[in-house]
């Protein structure tokens, strides 16, 4: 359901069946749209990026969106020392650089995989 979401939030503002009646925005769903009214038309909201302009009813959200504007990265990879933005990247991170797990294995050669991409590109390649 997140990645359907998220695909649609990659089609241009245009594009967007429902429109605001107060202003330019446009939005895929119609709960988006009554989201969007609720909290951004009737002042119920009180924490507002600086830098963008977006509304957030809990100053938690603020602060996590604030990140997107800067290179500020703090949470940091305890192996690698790389940075990230959030704690789901970093976790995502572990799961994925920082395991032996090769789930993917080439069913020709015995060769495995960590990642789903390497392994379809080896399959691109082997005859």
């Amino acid at each position: 359901k997140l990645l359907v979401e998220h695909k649609l939030s990659h089609i241009p503002n245009e594009e967007r069946p429902h429109a605001c009646d107060q202003c330019e925005k446009r939005f895929n769903s119609v709960g988006q749209l009554k989201w969007h009214n609720i909290y951004s038309h009737t002042g119920k909201s009180n924490f507002v990026c600086e830098i963008c302009g977006k509304v957030f009813i809990h100053q938690c959200k603020l602060n996590k969106h604030s990140l997107k504007h800067t290179e500020e990265r703090p949470f940091k990879c305890e192996i690698c020392g790389k940075g990230f933005k959030s704690k789901i990247c970093i976790e995502r991170h572990m799961d994925m650089v920082h395991t032996d797990e090769t789930p993917f294995g080439c069913d020709v050669c015995g060769k495995k995989y960590k990642f789903k991409n390497t392994f379809t590109n080896h399959k691109c390649v082997k005859p």
